[in-house]
């Protein structure tokens, strides 16, 4: 690692721009990857689009309670209190659902750029471990531009989109630089794999 570059931590964060939007079906480790990003690459923040929307069930079922984990895919299947026949995913999607319709399709893409705004003060560089919806990630896009944005189309052996039940839309990868990444090792050789594979598609880009 070059010494210039020895303040990102972990080496793949040289490698890694602005903003860095994690796709795939639930279950192929989106939540993993994003959180060994942030741990080992400095001045960067994980955000979810979904975060409001957590926030706002914390607020109404727990009074706030921040030690509720709402990301646990068993809990989210769990009913949220006083309500047997409606689950946290239940209620997460009604809620997005109502956000969008109400203060438009690109709303919690907006919110997301605003707190990414704000939080420029403190990070150079952000993850999102949840993107499916163009309409999510366009206004960050619009805002700081596709050159300084990657997908990664996070896959995992046995798990495939054609399984899942949520919203997703299948033509992200036109919105800016894209990669597929197999989630096909232990935690521990994520980050090794990842740049491996982000030096992989920088070599191929330089290719006349």
């Amino acid at each position: 690692m070059n010494s210039d570059q020895s303040h990102l931590g972990h080496p793949v964060g040289a490698l890694l721009p602005q903003f860095t939007f994690i796709t795939g079906p639930n279950g192929a480790g989106k939540t993993t990857l994003a959180s060994q990003i942030f741990l080992n690459v400095n001045g960067l923040q994980m955000f979810s689009f979904a975060e409001p929307l957590r926030e706002a069930l914390l607020g109404m079922f727990y009074g706030g309670d921040i030690a509720i984990d709402l990301t646990n895919e068993l809990l989210k299947t769990c009913p949220v209190p006083g309500f047997s026949h409606r689950t946290h995913r239940d209620a997460l999607n009604a809620l997005g659902a109502w956000y969008r319709s109400y203060f438009g399709p690109q709303a919690i893409g907006e919110y997301a750029k605003h707190r990414c705004s704000r939080d420029a003060e403190y990070f150079e560089r952000f993850v999102f471990d949840d993107a499916r919806r163009k309409a999510d990630i366009e206004p960050i896009i619009r805002e700081y531009g596709s050159n300084n944005c990657l997908l990664i189309e996070l896959i995992r052996p046995g798990i495939s989109l054609s399984d899942q039940v949520f919203e997703h839309d299948p033509d992200l990868s036109s919105l800016c630089p894209t990669i597929t990444f197999a989630n096909d090792g232990t935690i521990g050789d994520l980050l090794p794999r990842l740049k491996a594979t982000l030096e992989i598609e920088s070599t191929l880009s330089d290719l006349p």
